[in-house]
């Protein structure tokens, strides 16, 4: 929309850092003559992570070369407010997002000044065939419920566990789950955080002792 992005409800967010066309011919860091290949147009991957302030959730939409997407990721602000989105084009495979934030009340209950961070980690990342361990850290005591999404925003799994103060690790099967990228989204009584991850065959998995 025609919004500022502090406060636009709909943007459109291009992730690009190099683009060459197949059989381009270079001198350097010059293109030779008129050869400047042909499609498809090859793209440099990359990994980032972004921070959006503002909203009660985020939806972020993968896009194809028409700007039609097939789905999205849910994503709902941390403990500080903030979104932080992670963006891997090698699973991904596009340059283009849509992304779409939701202003008004929200049905979640966060704490206003919590001691400490609701933190989590994932790894390996990414993931084989074994289990994705969850270590995650939480200040005080508190229910956590942890969904897994597909890129078309489906809930595949949920997993239901109390926790005491501090850091435990947990393992979550990947058995079943087609390689790709999914979306990990933790929720507790002191904050929400989601990761993505990525199921790779070719990865190497291990289990926590």
């Amino acid at each position: 929309d025609e919004r500022e992005l502090a406060t636009a409800r709909r943007s459109f967010l291009a992730v690009v850092k190099r683009a060459e066309n197949t059989g381009m011919i270079w001198d350097g860091d010059i293109t030779v003559h008129t050869n400047w290949g042909t499609a498809p147009t090859l793209l440099h991957p990359l990994r980032l992570t972004l921070t959006i302030g503002g909203g009660d959730s985020l939806h972020l939409y993968p896009l194809d070369s028409l700007g039609q997407a097939d789905g999205y990721f849910p994503f709902y602000p941390d403990v500080d407010g903030a979104f932080r989105i992670d963006i891997d084009q090698r699973t991904m495979r596009t340059p283009w997002f849509g992304i779409e934030r939701f202003f008004g009340p929200t049905t979640e209950s966060k704490p206003m000044n919590p001691p400490t961070a609701f933190d989590v980690a994932l790894f390996p990342n990414p993931v084989g065939t074994g289990s994705l361990n969850v270590r995650v850290h939480v200040p005080t005591a508190t229910p956590l419920r942890l969904d897994v999404f597909d890129i078309l925003g489906r809930k595949l799994r949920s997993f239901d566990v109390d926790l005491a103060p501090g850091t435990r690790t947990l393992s979550i099967p990947v058995a079943g789950l087609e390689p790709g990228t999914y979306m990990l989204a933790g929720r507790t009584r002191v904050g929400i955080t989601t990761e993505m991850f990525t199921v790779s065959r070719s990865a190497a998995s291990f289990h926590n002792p």
